[in-house]
Formats: C-alpha cells, structure tokens, sequence
C-alpha cells in the first residue's frame, strides 16, 4: 500500500516543509525481510540493584545471538558492562519489583539510557501478572509498569517501539519466542501493547524453524480476498503455512488470483448462512483438522444509533461476531480445530475504542 505522505516528508523538501508547516515526520519503519529473525546488534539488560539479570533472559539473547550489556558488574557478564553504548534494545526484567517506592530504578534505568537507543529499537518490560501478585503493594507496582510502558511508547520515536511482557512464575519457556517476536522488524507497527505468558508444558518440536515458525501449519482465513485479509494470508505463507483462503462468492475473482499467486486452497461461501457452520466443519475434517483459524471478515455500517436500522446492527452483529462464535463451537466440537491450535479474532480499532457512528 502506497503512502504518499509517508514518502513525501521522508525527502529532504518534504522534511523541510513539514516542519516549517509544524506538520508530524514519520519514520519508515524497518520491515521484515530476508527471514532475518531478530534484530542486529546488542542489548542493554536492566534490573532492581536487589537482584540479577534473570538467566532465562539471559539465555534467550544468548540463544538469537545478541550481545548482551548490563550496568553494574555480575559474575555472569563480568566483561559487558555498559559505557554508554548505543544499543538496539533496552530490556528491563521488573518481575521482583514489589512497591512503588522501588520504581525510582525504572525511572533512573531509562533516564540513563533512553538516549541510546537506535532508530528502530526496541524497549521491553517484563514483570509478574498483578493478578498474582501476594501482596497490595507488588500488586499496585506491578499494574503501574502497563502506564509506564505506553508513555514511553508515546515518547519515543524514530521507530522505537515499547512492549510490556506479565511472565507467569514458572512461565520462563515462554520468554523466547516472545522475545525473538518483539524484538524483531515483524514487530515494526505493533507498540504500547500487553502481552502475557503463562505457564506450559508444551515444547517446540525438534524441526522447528524461527523462520517458517508455521511450517507444517494448516490455516484458514476468512474475508481473505482483500486488504487485511490479503496481508494476513501473505504472512501465513510467509512463514511456511499451508493457507485456506475464505471469502463470499461475490469475491471470486479477487480469491482466486490470491490462492493462486500464494498456492493455497480457496473456499467459497456466506459465513452468515444457515449451513456455515457444517460447511467449515466438513471441510476442516477433510484437510485433517486446522491449526489456526483467523476470524477477519467483518462488515461495518457507518450510522449513529439513533440512524441506524435495526437490520444494520444486526448484520454487523452477525458477521463480526456471533457467526464466529457459531463457526468456533462447531469446529471446536467436532475436532476440527487441532490440539495446540488458535483462534485469532481480528478487530478494528473502532471495535476496542469506539467511534462515532
């Protein structure tokens, strides 16, 4: 997708005029390209001067690869002590911070070094869910790192992005592909967020690859023709999935030049019609059940409440929502959603934070 903007103020006139005009600059961000799966160069890891850098954290940087720096001497790092060099990534493991009196060392830690950074970088906080935490006061610390993670995302620019990471204890397998996302180009448009990692059992197989992580993946999307859907399903691709592409038949033409180009399978049908969900249900058992459904058909009808009729309502109702729940118990009951599977529901902005109309 084209954007003129974008690259009108990326050139040295553009840039001029905008900020003559007080105009906003924005970056073109680092994408991802050449199955290059983290991103070059060094981490500063931080922590509370009370304990160490986690060794699973440790192990992960060690694991893609990344020189890791720290600032104060640990007999692990004895010879990586930060000078004030730039780095890729700021990572600070807050999971043993249990009062908001401690939260000094978060401000000094990024006070120190938030000037380091490079252009494209990445800044993470990893702490404990506050819903476990034992005591009020990690409860309250811990709870406040999600507004100090989005008011970071909104300081820094340049393509920085800032992610907050709640770790379950005894969730320390989970770090690593976490990890290797954000810190990452596949993460460039993603910022501000919450991710949480719980406890399990499962590992990855010995085959795995970081760089077709959905090898082997059997995938269906829905409303793929087009748009997100299109993107959607060029990614799954991408990363070695064997892609199911859905959309209505009024969108035969746009489908089927997609599975082509992509080699996928293409289904045909109105998720909101009676028989849907048999259909899918069908269709999944003879691929041997999916491994991931993306949900991202969605229709939106652009009326006040007062303005709308009722029969727009319910078909946004229907198609973003409730012919999903319909499709997911079918599947869900009929195994046609594989062990270790997902569910993936897409949303628009709109559909978390509301609009008018």
């Amino acid at each position: 997708m084209k954007d003129s903007y974008l690259n009108f103020t990326n050139t040295e006139v553009g840039r001029k005029l905008a900020s003559i005009l007080g105009l906003p600059l924005p970056t073109i961000l680092k994408r991802y390209a050449n199955d290059k799966t983290v991103l070059d160069g060094s981490v500063l890891l931080g922590c509370l001067k009370h304990s160490n850098p986690n060794p699973a954290l440790t192990q992960c940087f060690e694991n893609m690869k990344l020189a890791i720096f720290t600032r104060s001497l640990t007999p692990q790092n004895s010879d990586k002590i930060w000078s004030g060099e730039k780095v890729d990534a700021l990572v600070f493991d807050a999971t043993e911070l249990d009062n908001s009196a401690s939260s000094v060392e978060l401000y000094q830690f990024f006070k120190d070094t938030i000037r380091s950074i490079n252009a494209h970088g990445r800044v993470i906080l990893i702490g404990r869910p506050p819903v476990q935490c034992l005591t009020p006061a990690k409860t309250v610390a811990q709870r406040a790192l999600e507004g100090l993670s989005r008011s970071l995302a909104k300081e820094l620019k340049n393509g920085i992005t800032v992610q907050l990471i709640y770790q379950e204890l005894g969730a320390e397998n989970q770090l690593e592909p976490a990890l290797r996302f954000l810190l990452s180009s596949k993460s460039a448009y993603i910022s501000g967020q919450t991710i949480r990692l719980n406890k399990s059992n499962s590992k990855l197989p010995s085959d795995f690859s970081w760089s077709k992580p959905l090898a082997g993946k059997k995938v269906l999307v829905t409303g793929a023709s087009r748009g997100i859907g299109a993107a959607i399903s060029e990614v799954m691709v991408r990363d070695g999935a064997q892609l199911i592409c859905l959309d209505v038949p009024q969108a035969r033409e746009a489908l089927t030049t997609l599975a082509k180009r992509l080699n996928s399978r293409v289904i045909e049908m109105d998720l909101t019609s009676e028989d849907a969900a048999s259909h899918l249900k069908k269709a999944a058992a003879e691929d041997g059940g999916w491994d991931v459904i993306v949900h991202n058909a969605g229709i939106t009808r652009d009326k006040t409440i007062a303005n709308m009729k009722p029969e727009f309502w319910s078909s946004v109702v229907d198609i973003n929502l409730s012919c999903q729940e319909r499709i997911n118990d079918a599947l869900m009951s009929s195994g046609g959603i594989n062990a270790g599977g997902r569910i993936v529901c897409v949303s628009s902005i709109s559909g978390i934070a509301g609009n008018r109309g």
